[in-house]
């Protein structure tokens, strides 16, 4: 799978990770009730694709709110 997606909801951002095109975007607001069930996946998607990720890659971030909880998951995606 060359691509993670997640559709933007009332609590969760619109997440699109694609290989291909070398953008990864993170849109939306991040105050969802479970935390981890969101960005668990997130993190292992990119972990498994860590060594296919290019120099030269684009990383949109575009929160108009995060919480607390979701900070410490945006770092963590940082620092794969």
């Amino acid at each position: 799978m060359d691509r993670f997606t997640k559709k933007e909801t009332g609590s969760t951002p619109k997440v699109d990770f694609d290989i291909q095109s070398s953008v990864y975007e993170i849109r939306g607001k991040s105050v969802p009730l479970k935390t981890s069930e969101f960005y668990q996946p997130i993190i292992n998607w990119l972990k498994g694709f860590s060594d296919d990720i290019k120099d030269g890659s684009k990383v949109k971030i575009d929160l108009e709110y995060f919480n607390p909880e979701s900070y410490k998951w945006l770092i963590q995606i940082f620092r794969i």
